[in-house]
């Protein structure tokens, strides 16, 4: 969604120093991306209004980034959120895309508790995957969405088809519909067309009368072309976006 604002900043001809764009100029608040120049991190700065609640008071750095929270008056916060993993930036990147969605017009709403509240469960998931999720993890999961949104979800809509993944859990396979359960592989377009079947439960066929497997062939690129992960679960949180219960999967 702001990917072109942050290729902005990092082509901006300012050789050192602090660069930014204001995004969601419609709200009473003040939003800005952030590029420290040259090839410094990222940021995310908002300054919100309204009731402030209580989570910033415990608001605290985590694995990937820096947090830091100001009340400047009773109604009045500054929030700045610092990537400190180039490695993960597009994890980074997901993350902004997904904060700077929290705030409304409404000044009786706590912006900053929104916020919070949502930052705290993306540490808590960041904290889960230790140093980020490893390529063959993250092509699992990019497998497994597509096949959420381009193959359960046309069948059986957006609620049943995220009911029905199971791959973020201890289930015997990604997706059990009824009695249909669907096993999801993913296979780089370079190698050879096999997959590798990293235990046998997954072939379990118990509370199940079929099982299917998938397999998702990907060609990765770096031409910025196709589809990429922090997409992908944007679109998917989009299409599973009511009830709030099934939006809640994809937090």
């Amino acid at each position: 969604m702001y990917e072109r604002i942050w290729e902005d900043l990092d082509h901006d001809p300012l050789e050192r120093g602090l660069v930014q764009r204001r995004i969601r100029p419609e709200l009473p608040h003040d939003i800005y991306l952030q590029q420290e120049k040259p090839d410094g991190p990222r940021s995310l700065a908002m300054r919100l209004k309204g009731p402030l609640g209580d989570l910033w008071r415990s608001a605290r750095d985590s694995r990937g980034i820096s947090v830091q929270v100001t009340a400047e008056t009773a109604t009045v916060a500054r929030v700045r959120i610092t990537e400190r993993d180039r490695r993960h930036r597009d994890v980074f990147t997901a993350l902004v895309a997904d904060l700077v969605s929290v705030p409304s017009g409404d000044l009786d709403a706590s912006a900053l508790e929104g916020v919070m509240g949502r930052l705290r469960r993306w540490q808590a998931c960041l904290e889960t995957v230790g140093e980020g999720l490893s390529e063959d993890r993250r092509l699992a999961l990019f497998a497994e969405l597509r096949t959420l949104l381009d193959v359960f979800a046309p069948a059986v809509g957006a609620t049943y088809a995220v009911q029905s993944w199971h791959g973020p859990g201890q289930a015997l396979q990604d997706f059990q519909y009824g009695e249909v359960a669907v096993e999801v592989k993913a296979s780089r377009a370079a190698d050879p067309p096999s997959v590798v079947i990293s235990s046998e439960r997954q072939l379990d066929t118990t509370g199940c009368n079929r099982l299917f497997l998938l397999v998702l062939s990907v060609d990765a690129r770096d031409d910025g072309t196709g589809r990429t992960l922090p997409d992908t679960v944007r679109e998917a949180r989009g299409v599973a976006a009511h009830p709030a219960a099934t939006a809640a999967r994809l937090a």
